[in-house]
């Protein structure tokens, strides 16, 4: 996985972000902790790869990302999408989820 720059990525821990699945990866822009994807391996609720970033203070999701297995490819371009649209100004995840919907980014 390629993070662009100015983002960070954060493994989970023990549980620590949901522990409903083997791998989370929370994947935000430095100083945003607010703003964050979170790119999942299968697990009881999805059955493939996923990732997602949730909004309306986690009542919502914006799914950006969902496919039987890691592909790295994709993920990297997903990334860069959510990037320049974070670099355009659409802070915070609601703007972001919006602006990724009405880019066709998104579900």
């Amino acid at each position: 996985m390629t993070v662009p720059e100015g983002w960070r990525v954060n493994a989970e821990e023990g549980c620590e972000f949901c522990g409903r699945v083997p791998v989370v990866c929370r994947i935000s822009p430095v100083g945003d902790e607010v703003t964050a994807l979170y790119l999942c391996s299968a697990g009881a609720d999805v059955p493939g790869w996923s990732m997602i970033l949730p909004f309306d203070d986690g009542q919502s999701l914006a799914w950006l990302y969902l496919d039987d297995t890691y592909t790295p490819a994709i993920v990297n371009r997903v990334l860069t999408t959510v990037a320049v649209y974070y670099g355009q100004g659409f802070w915070g995840p609601e703007e972001l989820a919006v602006a990724l919907r009405m880019g066709g980014h998104c579900l």
